[in-house]
């Protein structure tokens, strides 16, 4: 059946025949529908999952099902919605194929639809299926007494389709945008420019104003409630979004406004925060918050997001919002004169409680699995190269809780996900970053 399958995605790319019958669902009328069973019958996958997936685990415990598999779909246009009640049973082999993508499309209206879309997301349930076959299979390795590791239910990782289940690799690795440092110029310390040492200037944990004043931390901390989930597309612009998440979130706790909606322009910095690559191509923390020193941001309702690269024009918009200077705590050295530092937990977790939600950035190649809805990423195998910001809002005793910028169909709580403490798990001990709006901003 693979090899069937492969053959015809072949076939097809050659033909150009995808590129045809490319096409946008639309609630409207039955177009989307009818697409999806031309779709299907060319592909010749108009059958049931028992037919089209080789050894489909029909043996599986509702237990292990529900540890392992989220099967209600999310609203993608309401997620506040909770009264969703569309649920796929991806375990049933009676169940047709064609259905699961009718249900998918239903839900996900503005995901397009393609042969290679619908092939996507037919490898996602099979990457579903296969998940819940090794816990069952572990399950069974713990009861036989050969592994007395436990984990709490609600920590293991649940997967179920999400918006990006019918996207390929390619498009999630294209949203994963930190970029390692540049190398700093040869004659840096000799650059007479008032301008260039003035955007140069930031704090790092070496400097008082960087360091937070705390006697205690609690034992949990969790900023969620105030946050505004966002979507960054298919464009490597994440090292915006986890900027501006902080500075909003600094605003809010130091009272700077009164609109909890409080809600920055990314495609400002997406366009203007200079680099060696920039825009959707990838960033830096340190390019970020040296454009916003310098520029102050507009909001999102004077220039919204576009997911794309554009030039960066003179803005003319009402600057909303501004900040004095900013902390950036890291390993990596973005200047000669940087000074790195080694951060453990109790440096991320004071500084998180003293100033609000940081910019942090992770190594997201474990944890861009396009399918995740639920429970700590502890994979010990994670590297620890950054490649993907993130905006840090709170802690238990035992995870990070991380708010990402994939959309609120993907993680938990409609957008967040977490990860394990105590292990520099993914890297998340490289870099804090965060605005001091003030001088006196402790």
């Amino acid at each position: 059946m693979d090899r069937f399958i492969m053959l015809m995605i072949f076939l097809l790319k050659f033909l150009s025949i995808h590129q045809l019958l490319l096409i946008h669902c639309d609630d409207n009328n039955n177009g989307g529908n009818n697409m999806i069973d031309t779709l299907i019958n060319v592909l010749q996958m108009n059958k049931s999952l028992g037919e089209l997936i080789d050894n489909l685990p029909n043996n599986l415990s509702m237990d292990t099902i529900n540890d392992c598999f989220e099967s209600q779909l999310p609203d993608d246009d309401d997620m506040n919605n909770s009264s969703s009640t569309n649920e796929l049973n991806i375990f049933d082999g009676n169940m047709n194929f064609g259905s699961i993508v009718e249900s998918y499309y239903k839900t996900f209206s503005q995901n397009s639809i393609s042969i290679e879309s619908i092939m996507n997301l037919f490898n996602s349930m099979r990457q579903m299926i296969d998940y819940c076959r090794q816990q069952q299979n572990d399950n069974q390795t713990k009861l036989a007494g050969r592994n007395s590791t436990n984990m709490n239910k609600k920590n293991r990782i649940r997967y179920g389709f999400t918006s990006l289940s019918d996207k390929s690799d390619t498009y999630v690795r294209g949203m994963l945008g930190v970029l390692p440092p540049p190398p700093p110029p040869a004659n840096e310390s000799q650059s007479s420019s008032s301008s260039s040492k003035r955007r140069e200037k930031r704090l790092t944990g070496n400097d008082q104003q960087c360091q937070p004043s705390l006697r205690s931390l609690p034992d949990s901390f969790d900023w969620r409630d105030h946050q505004a989930l966002k979507n960054q597309g298919q464009c490597g612009s994440c090292w915006t979004f986890a900027t501006a998440g902080s500075i909003e979130s600094a605003y809010l706790i130091k009272n700077r406004t009164t609109n909890q909606q409080f809600d920055l322009s990314e495609q400002q910095m997406v366009d203007c925060a200079s680099g060696p690559r920039s825009g959707c191509q990838g960033g830096t923390s340190y390019q970020a918050f040296n454009y916003v020193k310098d520029n102050g941001l507009t909001s999102e309702q004077y220039e919204p997001y576009r997911a794309r690269d554009s030039f960066c024009f003179p803005y003319f918009d009402p600057v909303i919002a501004e900040i004095d200077n900013y902390c950036l705590r890291s390993r990596q050295r973005y200047t000669r004169s940087f000074q790195t530092e080694q951060l453990n937990d109790d440096d991320i977790q004071r500084a998180l409680v003293a100033f609000g939600p940081l910019y942090t950035a992770i190594n997201a190649d474990p944890i861009s699995t396009k399918n995740y809805r639920s429970g700590i990423f502890n994979d010990s195998s994670c590297p620890e190269q950054i490649n993907h910001a993130v905006l840090l809002v709170g802690y238990t005793p035992d995870a990070w809780i991380i708010k990402n910028s994939w959309g609120k169909s993907w993680g938990e709580q409609h957008g967040y996900f977490r990860l394990a403490r105590g292990f520099n798990r993914c890297g998340i001990n490289t870099e804090i970053a965060y605005p001091l709006l003030n001088n006196n901003d402790k």
